[in-house]
């Protein structure tokens, strides 16, 4: 019998102890904030100017963000060539990625080796795997763009070369 009030006691404190259960509960609060997308606009194509038909395979072709063309091939510049350009707007206060790539070099050439000017910032490399960042302002910031374009085939007289560059921007 003595067993037996142990054995009921023991199952009694333990069964008062299990019972006892502290719980607590909080809110939280989820919210988002939404903001005004990119903006690319008023674009500008990148003109390398104009060159005689004796520029030859591996010839390069250069225009920096202010618009200077500096060609070391076989050929002869002429005249001609203007840095491109398009306007970035977007939310105010925020930093942008920005990376060009060629879409596409034309029959005569590919580009490579790009650089930008954003807004009143200095010329910095700007191609894919270069890291460029960008200051959204209060209005649209105009970026000038510069490449170089090596030459891949021999022109005839009266060729024009189009290709065009993919140029993208997303938030940080």
């Amino acid at each position: 019998m003595k067993k037996f009030k142990i054995l009921a006691v023991t199952t009694a404190t333990t069964a008062l102890v299990a019972s006892v259960a502290h719980a607590a509960t909080e809110n939280v609060g989820a919210s988002a904030t939404f903001i005004a997308p990119v903006a690319l606009s008023n674009a500008s194509g990148l003109d390398f100017g104009t060159h005689t038909t004796s520029v030859v395979a591996s010839d390069t072709i250069a225009v920096d963000t202010a618009g200077t063309v500096t060609a070391s091939n076989s050929g002869e510049y002429i005249t001609g060539g203007a840095a491109g350009s398009i306007d970035v707007a977007g939310e105010n206060g925020q930093t942008v990625d920005i990376a060009l790539t060629e879409a596409s070099g034309g029959t005569y050439f590919s580009m490579a080796s790009f650089v930008c000017k954003y807004g009143a910032g200095s010329e910095t490399a700007c191609g894919s795997g270069d890291s460029m960042t960008g200051l959204i302002g209060a209005s649209a910031t105009t970026m000038s763009i510069g490449a170089t374009a090596t030459i891949s085939g021999t022109p005839a007289a009266g060729a024009d070369n189009a290709g065009s560059i993919l140029v993208t921007v997303t938030y940080q």
